[in-house]
């Protein structure tokens, strides 16, 4: 009776342990977690969008979509991908209504900002240039060039 005894001691011993030691891993994780969800939204708010104003409007560039075309994550808004394809193709003018956390539905919110006409779209995701095309032939914008 004895050696039962002190084995039934031991595991409940061994079940808490194993239980301490889920909890603190537990409150790890969750620590971990909040830590990168509170540094990406650091990242979001501090983030300023690629925009490029003046009185030339030869080449127009038109901005859409969500956090990657807002520039999170990039060193400064010349180094998101909006502001290296202005860069590179040499636009004259672009405006970014790109806002990040956006989705589809958010996208004729963003073309409702739009100033100027006959711009060159970008999105940074597929399937919202597929849902803005078809907003913009609806809309009547014609002349758009992709």
């Amino acid at each position: 009776m004895y050696p039962f005894s002190m084995y039934t001691i031991y595991t409940k011993n061994s079940i808490f342990f194993i239980i301490v030691v889920l909890c603190l891993i537990t409150i790890y994780w969750i620590n971990s977690f909040y830590s990168k969800i509170k540094i990406s939204k650091e990242l979001v708010d501090k983030t300023i969008s690629y925009k490029k104003s003046g009185s030339d409007f030869s080449k127009k560039l038109l901005v859409l979509g969500d956090s990657t075309a807002v520039g999170v994550g990039a060193g400064s808004p010349e180094q998101s991908i909006p502001g290296r394809l202005a860069g590179r193709l040499d636009f004259t003018y672009v405006e970014n209504h790109a806002v990040s956390g956006a989705t589809i539905k958010d996208l004729s919110n963003q073309i409702n900002k739009i100033s100027q006409k006959n711009m060159i779209p970008f999105s940074s995701r597929l399937e919202e240039m597929i849902s803005f095309d078809s907003i913009l032939k609806k809309m009547q914008f014609h002349n758009l060039k992709y």
